[in-house]
């Protein structure tokens, strides 16, 4: 965790960190029961104005 939130910390704005439970990364945590929290968590990030 505390590389990922180095990186964080220079990219650039807009972001936001959001931690899901679970060790599944890239494609395969749609798969997941953590899947549908993603998906509504990236919906949100891309409508907010």
């Amino acid at each position: 965790m505390p590389e990922i939130r180095e990186q964080y910390q220079r990219a650039p704005d807009p972001k936001e960190l959001v931690v899901l439970e679970g060790s599944a990364h890239a494609q395969l945590i749609f798969e997941t029961d953590e899947g549908e929290q993603l998906i509504r968590e990236i919906v949100r990030f891309l409508s907010e104005p």
